[in-house]
């Protein structure tokens, strides 16, 4: 009797036909690598969470510069602090990469664009423009929104990103048991010697 082949294509389709998908299980976010989600995620928060300062260097308001030309340092803003004083318009913050920008504050120009001396600030770039070097709140996702869509595979990348996002569990599809059933006349089993014409 001939032996019947399909195509590798109907071969997928019956498999597919005779496959019931397996109940989504909800596990912990650090347990999930390599699964796949079984509905969509959401971020729970905003990122970045506050406007944030993208450059070392000093926090001001554009008019304000525009205005007086030359500004005070008041203060500094590190990566961390969750309290600023208001930044006045005629004032400028030292702050660094990953900081708070102070309410007031629209602007940060990079350190090696300014010059500091005895307290004032004097802006060397002449390309600055309103906003530069400051991400805004929410700029990335906002809370609320979508953050990964059902049946995206749970990477390394797509962990971190889901923990940036408050996620501490996920509903995935669980690992299926697969056995493999291996046929033929010149199998030989694991430890039998091998006759001519036979592999393991």
């Amino acid at each position: 009797m001939p032996v019947e082949f399909i195509h590798v294509a109907d071969a997928k389709r019956r498999i597919g036909e005779n496959t019931d998908l397996l109940e989504p299980l909800k596990i912990p976010l650090q347990d999930a690598a390599g699964l796949v989600l079984a509905e969509d995620v959401f971020s729970t928060t905003d990122i970045p969470p506050f406007n944030q300062s993208s450059m070392d260097g000093y926090a001001l308001n554009f008019n304000g510069w525009k205005t007086y030309k030359h500004l005070k340092i008041e203060g500094v803003a590190s990566a961390g602090m969750a309290e600023h004083e208001p930044l006045m318009p005629q004032n400028a913050t030292r702050i660094f990469t990953g900081a708070v920008v102070p309410s007031g504050a629209d602007t940060v120009v990079m350190q090696e664009k300014v010059k500091a001396d005895k307290g004032q600030l004097f802006v060397e770039d002449t390309n600055l423009v309103a906003g530069l070097n400051i991400r805004l709140q929410g700029s990335e996702i906002k809370s609320g929104e979508l953050a990964l869509e059902k049946n995206t595979i749970l990477t390394p990348a797509a962990i971190g990103f889901l923990v940036g996002v408050g996620t501490q569990e996920v509903v995935v599809f669980p690992r299926p048991s697969i056995s493999i059933i291996v046929t033929g006349n010149e199998l030989q089993e694991q430890g039998k010697s091998l006759e001519h014409g036979q592999v393991l």
